[in-house]
């Protein structure tokens, strides 16, 4: 995969600092990658996506150490906020860390929001 890539070109990586963040496609992306090798992601932002609807992944019991961000803009038309909620929803109900953001914006990252991604990637390399 893509850890194995990365140590054959700089060594060994340290999973505990190998954070996946998304826009739209991306997160839906990063979600799924999640689902798939948890063990290689300590955790995910996710911006202005969505989980992919019956995805099979999601009957699992492992995540990421830090689990998942999500921000999204209420306003977005392009991926409406209900994907959001199904997306936080869906991993709380399996066990999964979620801290959960909804700005008064259309399809992009509010102001606020870029401050929510510091703090939390800020919060999650402390520990």
């Amino acid at each position: 995969g893509a850890l194995a890539g990365a140590r054959a070109v700089h060594g060994p990586v340290d999973r505990d600092r190998v954070f996946l963040m998304g826009f739209s496609q991306g997160a839906a992306l990063s979600y799924v990658l999640s689902l798939l090798h948890p063990a290689e992601i300590a955790g995910v932002i996710a911006l202005a996506g969505f989980l992919p609807a019956g995805d099979r992944r999601t009957q699992v019991n492992a995540f990421p150490r830090h689990g998942y961000l999500i921000i999204h803009g209420a306003d977005d038309r392009l991926v409406p906020v209900l994907h959001a909620h199904r997306a936080r929803d869906v991993l709380q109900s399996l066990g999964a860390p979620v801290e959960y953001h909804v700005y008064p914006v259309g399809h992009k990252v509010a102001p606020p929001g870029l401050k929510d991604i510091r703090r939390w990637l800020t919060t999650a390399l402390e520990h």
